[in-house]
């Protein structure tokens, strides 16, 4: 017997890129519901299943989800899958039970449920490739459950995790590089790597990315503004300067520099952790 997986496995697989255009095209009930059960029947710490999804087809709702998530193409998508962390069925269950309930407050439950929430979603999304259906994973649903309290409907102590919008493709998407097996893959012990060959699988990966300031003002100055603030976030005045001067003088970015600057911008962080803490608290979880 081969054990080695066939190369049209292999290549499906390997090829796997995050779909935002769909075709206006129906997912046949009996497809979405078998791959709904293959998300079911993923892995559970002591078979909890501390999650829920909401399957949302209607164009108003997702809408909402779009808006909420920043993203349009959420509101396009045929489906969109609401992965909730779930405890409100398991505290109907343990008082019916008079079985003593914590979860809500546990960091370990909370924690190992998230885990499980990812172990499903990647289950489904690969089932999802072996159908011909496209699939792309949001993580912006986080801190937005009073956005999108109203329109799922959501109990308390139940709280978006991630969405996956689902549908055929419209066209072939973009394979995005990942790091080199090298840097991703240790034996035995984490430094089984210098930091030169780790640094060096991030500049393969990224490679030939960078991004360009604005040519107009005041928007090159205020993304000056924002890329400065970020920096002294983990550099003192002296490097960050430098560094500023070198980002003015090009007008450009490299690709990490402009995930951390600009997209998921360092000096926001604070801010948008405590902004997520309260979002869980208001839904009566606590991590």
């Amino acid at each position: 017997m081969n054990e080695i997986l066939p190369d049209e496995i292999y290549s499906l697989l390997m090829n796997r890129y995050s779909c935002r255009s769909y075709q206006e095209r129906d997912i046949p009930q009996d497809v979405l519901e078998q791959l709904l059960q293959i998300a079911i029947h993923s892995a559970s710490g002591g078979n909890l299943q501390p999650f829920s999804i909401i399957v949302v087809h209607d164009p108003a709702r997702r809408r909402v989800l779009a808006d909420a998530c920043g993203q349009a193409f959420v509101g396009q998508a045929p489906v969109d899958l609401v992965f909730l962390l779930d405890w409100h069925k398991l505290s109907l269950y343990t008082e019916a039970a008079d079985a003593p309930f914590v979860c809500s407050a546990s960091l370990d439950h909370n924690l190992t449920a998230c885990e499980e929430i990812a172990c499903a979603i990647a289950r489904l999304e690969t089932a999802a490739q072996f159908c011909g259906l496209g699939c792309c994973l949001i993580g912006n649903i986080l801190g937005r459950r009073a956005e999108v309290a109203d329109t799922l409907a959501l109990p308390d102590q139940t709280y978006p995790l991630l969405l996956l919008t689902l549908g055929y493709p419209k066209d072939a998407g973009i394979i995005r590089n990942k790091l080199p097996y090298s840097a991703m893959v240790f034996e035995e012990r984490y430094d089984s790597r210098s930091d030169e060959e780790l640094v060096a699988g991030f500049a393969q990966k990224y490679q030939g990315m960078n991004y360009s300031l604005p040519a107009q003002e005041p928007q090159r100055s205020q993304q000056l503004n924002e890329i400065r603030s970020a920096l002294l976030t983990t550099y003192d005045e002296r490097r960050t300067a430098a560094m500023m001067e070198k980002i003015n003088a090009t007008g450009c970015l490299s690709e990490i520099q402009r995930r951390f600057a600009l997209h998921y911008p360092a000096h926001r962080s604070a801010d948008q952790s405590e902004a997520m803490r309260a979002d869980l608290r208001s839904a009566g979880i606590f991590f």
